[in-house]
């Protein structure tokens, strides 16, 4: 798993990098694009399809990580399962709350406020290296620390990095002579916390995988059968509809700054640029850090993940066993008829 995240992160950002640099060409009236609505579409259906291939790819190469029950639970017994097994509830609790997250895309600080939509790709450049090299570390951690303490360290940065990254951008005061204003001052901002971020990436995206495994385990361990894909579409599902229900609000957030796309490119008021700038990272910042709670009372770990890990294996063995003598007898049985 661990040599899988490496791979996808090495892929996942380039188009994004690749759409900041043409759009920033076009305000700066570098490049011309006759119909934007085309070639925005174009590029549209370009990502559709190659997402859709490489999905395709992995379904026709992924294997069960553990095989599953023959008899498949019920709706009724799946949802009884998550909510009456502590570390999924949890898990699932902190993935809502952290769907929660009251936010106005970066984009429109990078944008309206800085003029470029490529800042952040210049802010990420000093941390390419860190992001890979996270990775080599990611077993060395395991051995250190506990992994509820890996995932809460992980998973919550981005929350103090925006918080700080609010009150540093606040000195020189809310108006023009104000640190966010200055994309140079920002990046000397922005960079060095990035550089801190990405130095736990390996662990941010190899460590709550695992954790939700483990809760899963956990299921199978209580309950006698495996619930993994009722588990996992169920918290997607929730968090989609909690992360939808809030991306609706965007626009009501920017409304209330007084945000307006009449005023055009880096046009709009000091009062306003302001309120983007608060509403890009003070507002998750402070939002996010709430799905911090159940992380915090999220309990197996020690001699209890052991046992449970000793016990499935044994659960498992014997299970194989059973499979194997009844497929004898079942052989025998044709053999003789």
């Amino acid at each position: 798993m661990k040599n899988a995240k490496w791979i996808s992160s090495i892929f996942d950002n380039i188009p994004g990098v690749l759409l900041t640099v043409i759009y920033d060409l076009m305000n700066k009236g570098v490049i011309k694009i006759a119909d934007k609505r085309i070639f925005y579409g174009g590029i549209a259906i370009i990502a559709a399809i190659i997402s859709t291939g490489m999905a395709m790819f992995f379904f026709a190469q992924a294997k069960e990580r553990v095989p599953q029950s023959e008899k498949t639970p019920s709706l009724l017994e799946g949802l009884k399962t998550i909510v009456h097994n502590r570390p999924v509830f949890l898990l699932m609790l902190s993935d809502l709350l952290g769907a929660f997250t009251l936010s106005t895309s970066q984009d429109n600080y990078f944008i309206d406020v800085l003029g470029y939509s490529t800042f952040f790709t210049l802010v990420e450049l000093p941390s390419i290296p860190l992001c890979h090299i996270s990775y080599t570390y990611v077993s060395w951690m395991r051995r250190r620390f506990s992994s509820r303490a890996l995932w809460i360290l992980s998973s919550n940065f981005d929350n103090f990095q925006k918080i700080l990254t609010f009150a540093l951008g606040c000195i020189g005061g809310t108006g023009k002579n104000g640190w966010y204003r200055s994309w140079k001052k920002m990046f000397m901002v922005m960079a060095p916390l990035d550089m801190a971020r990405k130095s736990f990436w390996g662990v941010r995206n190899v460590v709550p995988q695992e954790i939700t495994y483990e809760a899963i385990d956990y299921c199978e361990w209580k309950n006698g059968y495996r619930s993994e894909g009722m588990i996992i579409i169920t918290k997607g599902l929730m968090s989609k509809i909690v992360r939808n229900t809030t991306s609706g609000l965007q626009s009501a957030i920017l409304s209330a700054i007084g945000y307006s796309l009449k005023e055009g490119f880096g046009n709009q008021s000091d009062s306003t640029k302001f309120g983007i700038f608060m509403a890009a990272f003070l507002l998750p910042g402070v939002t996010g850090a709430f799905s911090i709670i159940p992380k915090l009372m999220y309990r197996l770990d020690g001699p209890e993940k052991e046992i449970m890990y000793q016990e499935l294996m044994e659960r498992r063995r014997s299970m194989e066993r059973l499979k194997s003598y009844n497929k004898g007898k079942d052989d025998d049985t044709r053999g003789a008829e």
